[in-house]
């Protein structure tokens, strides 16, 4: 695939790096950007990436500009994280209306809960009700997740068998 365009677009083009684990990241820039990829640049990018690899995983800006609209027509999934609170409940019943315009199916979009401190301010019954569908996974808070993150150590490699780990394998499963 030609990559011109993501270059012309103002971007660095970033090689595939190799983590550790074994997983290839193409990392964002290193420095922020004015402007996200045009939907040329974004089929490009995606089109090369479809080309080695079998999954792929587009952690998307929080805006519908063109590299996410194609992100979200080209996607198997496309898996919406909020966190129990009335905030980001109301964002995630916005964005389902916005994917379901987009012609993105209910069985298309995986609902996550992320629970990243220890109280949860909503709890997942209401979630649920408010969003008017079952979640598809959640992911617990972890004490543990903070001091592994500092060491650089990811808690999936350092505690497997933790809860976070364990959540996060399951959702990786369903997609």
């Amino acid at each position: 695939a030609d990559l011109q365009p993501l270059i012309d677009s103002g971007l660095k083009a970033h090689a595939n790096t190799r983590h550790e684990t074994g997983q290839f990241v193409l990392a964002a820039p290193e420095q922020p950007v004015r402007a996200s990829l045009t939907a040329d640049a974004a089929q490009a990018v995606l089109y090369y990436l479809r080309t080695f690899f079998t999954d792929v995983v587009v952690d998307a800006a929080p805006v519908l500009d063109d590299a996410t609209h194609v992100a979200l027509t080209a996607c198997k999934f496309a898996a919406v994280v909020l966190s129990p609170d009335v905030g980001s409940v109301e964002t995630a019943r916005g964005s389902l209306r916005t994917l379901a315009a987009l012609s993105v199916t209910d069985a298309q979009v995986r609902l996550v809960l992320n629970q990243p401190t220890a109280e949860a301010h909503v709890p997942q019954a209401a979630v649920e009700k408010a969003l008017g569908r079952s979640l598809d996974a959640a992911v617990p808070y972890d004490r543990a997740q903070a001091a592994a993150l500092a060491q650089g150590l990811p808690l999936i490699l350092s505690q497997p068998q933790a809860a976070l780990p364990q959540a996060v394998i399951g959702l990786a499963a369903r997609l």
